[in-house]
């Protein structure tokens, strides 16, 4: 079932998965497709709670919190709302969903709790993956619409299919020109909130000197290579 979803959604998704007119024509208006987009997310939010718990650390919860406050207030489009969870989980990564849910594990947070400009380039490359609306177009490239209204509706297929949407999530696969338009408008977002853009930099040198140790992480794994994206912020910050 999930390969006739990829095959159907391949066939739509090559013709409609552009902006607005996505939105438009699978949900109506732009606000109905935004509030389809947070009822989407929602839904997937609570089966990765499920599965896997949250980290209980108010402390921590109240620095993502600043920071994603600041940023947020940056985003032009005042209808969309953002949200960070902490998920208990020892590997290093963060990923996004549609309708503002942003993940970032435990691991991540104890290992940039100190470092502020860091954690805010997390988010704000999340955020960028949000308004661009990148993990929606994902889905929609691997499953019909039909396929994903039935999974907001609650139809038979929601389990099979929110199972198999959760684990492309969680292990979220961008295009190379996603991930460079999330580095830099999440660049250009955490200097307009006030954060070092240095910080873009900072986060993305310490990943690249962690390659070697035994505990890698998901997060950047499957992205453009760390070189290559540190000189393009390098270039766009002077």
């Amino acid at each position: 079932m999930a390969d006739l979803f990829y095959k159907l959604g391949k066939r739509v998704g090559k013709s409609i998965v552009k902006g607005k007119y996505l939105y438009n024509s699978a949900f109506g208006s732009e606000e109905e497709a935004l509030n389809a987009e947070y009822r989407l997310g929602s839904l997937l939010a609570g089966e990765i709670e499920n599965q896997n718990g949250l980290f209980d650390s108010p402390l921590h919860q109240l620095f993502l919190d600043s920071i994603l406050k600041r940023l947020v207030m940056r985003v032009k489009n005042k209808n969309r709302v953002f949200f960070v969870k902490i998920l208990n989980a020892n590997d290093l990564n963060a990923f996004a969903l549609p309708g503002g849910f942003i993940f970032v594990t435990a691991a991540l947070v104890e290992q940039l709790q100190n470092e502020t400009d860091e954690m805010a380039f997390v988010l704000a490359h999340e955020i960028i993956h949000i308004v661009s609306k990148h993990p929606f177009k994902r889905m929609v490239a691997s499953y019909s619409l039909e396929a994903l209204q039935r999974f907001l509706k609650g139809g038979t297929v929601i389990k099979t299919l929110g199972q198999d949407i959760i684990k492309k999530v969680v292990n979220s696969h961008y295009s190379q020109a996603n991930e460079f338009q999330a580095d830099e408008y999440g660049t250009r977002l955490i200097y307009s909130a006030g954060f070092d853009p240095q910080g873009a930099l900072a986060l993305l040198k310490r990943f690249k000197s962690m390659k070697t140790e035994e505990k890698f992480f998901y997060y950047f794994s499957t992205h453009p290579p760390l070189e290559q994206r540190i000189k393009r912020i390098k270039r766009m910050i002077k």
